[in-house]
């Protein structure tokens, strides 16, 4: 049988040279000058050095900006309400004021500010553009103990039939009828002993809206038909 030798030779300089494991030269990586820039880089460009700060500058500016002229837009209504100047008023609204900004020193909102100026239209007017009727100053008084204090009875009978809360007490825990009496303004007393009377008649309706038995005689039909008629009527114009 024949035999085949294998001779083992030494491996030459060039063979024992290790295999390169790092990534291969520029000139032979594919696409090496074509991909890249007149840098050497690949991808976009970064942007500018503070180009991101600069945008968040001009928003935040932008914002107080916008915040100073709502500042400036709720003290004219807040003043033009206290002066009765309707056109200052709905300029101030245009420009955004909001109708209910309170003055922080002492929690006066534009409606307050109304019932001191003594304008029963300006009242009406705020309403009209979404004054709530229940938002009190820093001492707890809404504009129903301002107008009770200042003995102002059409502003009392306005507040009334737009819904303000007359058991709502002051940081003296005094309700509007408890200042009424005090300042014995029989007025104000009977309107609000009248709107106290319509609350009561309602609540003793029965349950869930069902009506009460009626009323047989005319008096008690009359007696009945009184707070409503005189507080959702034209009541408040005779004062």
């Amino acid at each position: 049988m024949n035999q085949q030798l294998v001779l083992l030779l030494p491996l030459s300089p060039l063979c024992r040279r290790p295999l390169a494991t790092g990534p291969p030269p520029a000139e032979l990586s594919w696409g090496g000058s074509c991909c890249q820039g007149q840098s050497g880089k690949t991808g976009s460009a970064s942007p500018p050095p503070g180009g991101e700060s600069q945008g968040e500058a001009a928003s935040a500016a932008a914002a107080a900006s916008q915040d100073a002229r709502l500042r400036v837009a709720g003290l004219q209504l807040y003043q033009a309400a206290y002066q009765k100047s309707l056109p200052h008023m709905a300029e101030a609204l245009a420009q955004g004021a909001g109708v209910n900004w309170s003055n922080q020193e002492n929690g006066f909102t534009p409606l307050i500010q109304a019932v001191r100026g003594g304008s029963l239209v300006t009242c009406e007017f705020l309403l009209q553009n979404g004054a709530n009727v229940n938002l009190r100053d820093a001492q707890g008084r809404g504009p129903l103990h301002h107008a009770t204090l200042l003995g102002h009875t059409g502003q009392v009978c306005l507040f009334l039939k737009r819904g303000a809360n007359q058991h709502a007490r002051d940081e003296d825990g005094k309700d509007p009828l408890s200042v009424a009496i005090e300042a014995a303004n029989a007025d104000i007393v009977t309107l609000l002993r009248l709107a106290r009377m319509n609350e009561e008649m309602r609540e003793s309706e029965g349950l869930y809206g069902q009506p009460g038995p009626p009323a047989h005689s005319p008096t008690e039909r009359q007696y009945g038909k009184g707070p409503q008629e005189f507080l959702g009527g034209g009541g408040c114009l005779r004062f």
